[in-house]
């Protein structure tokens, strides 16, 4: 599912005004002038590479296509390219010089272009809460909670941002990489449950994140989800979940015991293929 509902200006504005009032969009950069671009085998390698790489973009976004880097009488986009564009649903192909547009998927809306995000189950139940993305997310980032529910009325919702933009960034270790922390590790702005409902009543939004989440942010990791626990970290066996629901476990028939305080978070690394990290917690106790 594609996530216009509250799509985003770009921090640059960019306006298309020969684009029609909605389209889907993919931006093509093009980096080395002095290699072959615009051709049929160019063409047909960028979307082979942005299919393989990315679980947002998908043929359904070369309706219109932006190249940028470079204009129109710098590049010159052979008529077999375009033939092959037009196979794939190409309708308009559009060149721009702006200097800080990210490769990767977009909507065109009112003629300007826009993020999207791709809306994912969590068909586990593996989260107290997701996150709306954040364009440039920083340490002292306010996060907001994405209020958007599963197909099937069930779940939550992610939200992801395509990776071709946000691995475009290889200087960061942990650039691009989507990210669930534990429900016991704050972010600005979302409350924090500690899987307990009185708790999460009587405490507000956090005021600042933690410094392991700062470093997490920092590093170029995107968080897109608080995922749940037991009650205040002590063990709890899913028939014991008074307040929430336990996550579910997908290894074997699905119904088994998904483990200690940080169910959450290795229910979702184990059932998500699009997920890159969990962070959970661990503590000691004396026996």
């Amino acid at each position: 599912m594609l996530s216009i509902w509250e799509a985003r200006l770009l921090k640059e504005s960019i306006e298309l005004p020969d684009a029609s009032d909605f389209s889907l969009a993919t931006v093509f950069t093009l980096k080395d002038l002095k290699k072959p671009t615009g051709t049929h085998r160019w063409i047909r390698d960028a979307v082979q590479h942005y299919l393989e790489r990315d679980d947002v973009f998908n043929e359904s976004f070369l309706a219109s296509v932006i190249f940028q880097g470079a204009g129109e009488d710098d590049v010159a986009c052979s008529e077999e390219a375009r033939e092959h564009l037009r196979a794939l649903g190409n309708q308009s192909i559009t060149f721009i010089s702006a200097p800080t547009l990210l490769p990767g998927p977009y909507a065109i809306i009112d003629q300007q272009l826009r993020d999207v995000w791709k809306l994912i189950d969590d068909s586990y139940g593996s989260c107290m809460a997701t996150l709306k993305p954040q364009p440039q997310p920083s340490p002292s980032t306010v996060f907001e909670t994405l209020r958007e529910s599963s197909s099937d009325s069930q779940f939550l919702s992610f939200a992801v941002q395509s990776r071709l933009g946000s691995q475009e960034d290889t200087s960061t270790p942990l650039a691009g990489m989507r990210i669930v922390i534990k429900d016991n590790i704050h972010l600005r702005g979302v409350k924090s449950s500690l899987g307990n409902r009185s708790f999460y009543q009587t405490f507000p939004a956090a005021a600042e994140t933690a410094a392991c989440s700062k470093k997490v942010i920092a590093g170029g990791g995107v968080i897109v989800g608080k995922s749940k626990m037991t009650s205040f970290g002590n063990w709890e066996e899913p028939i014991e979940y008074v307040d929430y629901q336990a996550p579910w476990n997908p290894r074997a028939d699905r119904c088994q015991s998904p483990g200690g305080s940080s169910s959450g978070p290795a229910s979702a690394i184990a059932a998500y293929e699009w997920l890159d990290i969990a962070i959970g917690t661990d503590s000691q106790y004396m026996r």
